[in-house]
């Protein structure tokens, strides 16, 4: 009788201790969905500053052809050309400094979700979601699933998508 109980206390401490990954691993999904949107943002930001950066050299290099131009063509005022020169510096000093500050902190940004623990605990994740996109769909249902049921939400997010298939 004594044997039985050792054996029921040890098999109730196994099946909790096989229980806890899994509702530890649900709750990183949706800190795991917000890194990867914070990401997607950051990437996405980080185009926007290579684009803008790229478009500022343009106009420089414009300007820069412009005044070439002009001095071929013999224009003998050199305080224009000195004031133009100057403006054209201090424009492109200002808009490379910002576009390089803030391409910078783009990157330190990304850099420290990629260093993050979760990041890189959930790497395999993210690799069986890119190689098999309909198992990674089919286990994310699995997990709010299981998640709902395990908060009592499962019924009234069952109403909420039947109601909004009425709609549509």
């Amino acid at each position: 009788m004594a044997n039985e109980r050792q054996t029921v206390t040890s098999l109730s401490a196994r099946s909790e201790n096989v229980a806890r990954p899994a509702s530890v691993q649900a709750d990183q999904f949706p800190r795991l969905e917000r890194a990867e949107a914070a990401v997607a943002r950051l990437a996405g930001e980080l185009e926007d500053v290579k684009q803008r950066l790229a478009a500022r050299t343009r106009e420089l290099r414009a300007a820069d052809r412009r005044l070439a131009e002009a001095r071929r063509a013999g224009l003998s005022d050199k305080l224009l050309l000195r004031e133009f020169l100057a403006e054209q510096s201090s424009v492109r000093d200002c808009v490379v400094a910002e576009l390089q500050a803030r391409c910078e902190r783009l990157e330190r940004a990304l850099a420290g979700i990629a260093a993050s623990t979760s990041w890189k605990v959930t790497a395999p994740a993210r690799w069986v979601g890119m190689k098999y996109p309909a198992v990674a769909r089919a286990l994310r249902r699995s997990l709010k699933l299981a998640w709902w049921s395990l908060r009592f939400e499962l019924i009234s997010r069952l109403r909420d998508a039947l109601r909004g298939r009425s709609r549509a």
